[in-house]
């Protein structure tokens, strides 16, 4: 039997193995070295190894150029100062929120990006970001999302937001995001903030979409082989 325990010090591999005991614990052990290769944590934690000590701007454009992903987009169309609120659809998962977050602060470093919890595994995304986690309705979790993202705008800030909350799945009318949540634009009216759209054009493999379609729970566990598959690819980022 393989022993179960976390390669290294990475936060990621410790918050699967903890998610693993949690949910599992009589399974864990098992499971553990299927997750650990399903998941690239070996390949993760020697990136963590190599880039923990950047801030979130160097951060994010190591994770990109690791994946030898660029995007096309023209100059991002937000003011120099004040509060704005950017919403876009959500194809891949990591890197079209990286990708999205990289292009806005190269004009507005003051850019935060609403994403998932398990961002936080990668600490020097952490100041970049306001984390909700999409697996529970604990109500404490989401009332401090929400604190935390009034904040941002009070300050002036830009804020990122995927107001479907989970990556885009396959339906009947083809690949796109489930249903959006509209509570952002009162976000955005409460604090005058301008709202840009962004349309962003990427796909995930065939494979995402078929095990979405068995259970989204399996596709999403194979949200990160997918970065590992789409090395190479590009990202069209198409505001307004």
């Amino acid at each position: 039997m393989s022993t179960f325990r976390p390669l290294h010090s990475t936060d990621l591999c410790a918050r699967v193995k903890q998610t693993l005991t949690r949910r599992a614990p009589r399974l864990a052990p098992l499971l553990w070295p299927l997750a650990r290769r399903l998941l690239h944590l070996e390949d993760i934690d020697a990136f963590m190894a190599r880039h923990s000590h950047l801030d979130a701007a160097n951060f994010t454009a190591a994770v990109l150029d690791y994946f030898n992903t660029t995007y096309n987009a023209p100059a991002c169309p937000v003011p120099d100062e004040g509060p704005v609120v950017i919403f876009a659809n959500h194809p891949l998962g990591a890197l079209d929120a990286l990708a999205l977050l990289h292009w806005v602060q190269q004009q507005r470093p003051d850019t935060r990006i609403v994403a998932n919890h398990w961002l936080k595994a990668f600490t020097p995304l952490v100041p970049a970001l306001i984390t909700v986690d999409n697996f529970t309705t604990r109500a404490g979790g989401h009332k401090r999302c929400w604190q935390q993202m009034n904040a941002h705008l009070q300050q002036g800030g830009v804020l990122l937001i995927f107001p479907a909350g989970e990556v885009s799945r396959l339906s009947l009318q083809g690949v796109r995001d489930r249903r959006w949540h509209s509570s952002f634009v009162r976000l955005a009216r409460s604090h005058h903030a301008p709202l840009l759209p962004v349309r962003i054009h990427a796909r995930n493999s065939p494979l995402f979409y078929a095990a979405s379609l068995v259970d989204d729970a399996l596709g999403t566990l194979l949200l990160p082989h997918q970065m590992y598959a789409r090395r190479g690819q590009s990202i069209r980022l198409q505001p307004g």
